[in-house]
C-alpha cells in the first residue's frame, strides 16, 4: 500500500509543468536557532492485512512504537538531536518458542556537522 501511495504522489508531482522552487539550498541541517519537535506512534496487528496474505508457520500479533524527540540548529552547520522511544511487539511461530515478545526502550543523543553542501550533494559527519 505505501508503494502505491508513493507512486501516485510521484505521478502527480512529475505531471506538474514547473514545480515550485525554493529560494534556498536544501541541506540536512537546520539553520541557526531553528528547531523541530516530533511525537510519533505506530500500531500494527494481525487484523491489518490488505493483501490477504496468510501464513501457517508464523505471524505478527502486534507491534507498538512510541517515539518523541527533537532537533536544534546550534549554527548553520551544526545540529543536535535528542530522541526517546518505547517499542513492544509480539510474534508467533509454530517452532519453539511459540510466542516471541520483544520490549525495549531506545534513546539517542547525537550531533551532526555539515562539512560540504553545493545544493545537490551534502556531506556531513554524524556522532552519537
Amino acid at each position: 500500500m505505501p508503494f502505491l501511495l508513493l507512486l501516485l504522489f510521484s505521478t502527480i508531482v512529475s505531471a506538474a509543468p514547473q514545480p515550485p522552487e525554493l529560494d534556498r539550498t536544501l541541506v540536512s541541517l537546520l539553520a541557526e536557532g531553528e528547531g523541530e519537535l516530533w511525537l510519533q506512534g505506530d500500531y500494527v496487528d494481525d487484523s491489518l492485512n490488505p493483501t490477504g496474505y496468510g501464513s501457517t508457520t508464523s505471524g505478527l500479533d502486534f507491534s507498538k512504537t512510541l517515539s518523541i524527540g527533537g532537533r536544534y540548529g546550534v549554527s548553520d552547520s551544526l545540529s543536535l538531536k535528542l530522541s526517546y522511544g518505547q517499542h513492544d511487539d509480539q510474534a508467533w511461530r509454530l517452532g519453539e518458542p511459540v510466542v516471541a515478545r520483544s520490549q525495549y526502550n531506545s534513546s539517542e543523543l547525537s550531533a551532526t556537522r555539515l562539512l560540504y553542501s553545493d545544493g545537490v550533494i551534502d556531506i556531513s559527519a554524524h556522532i552519537g
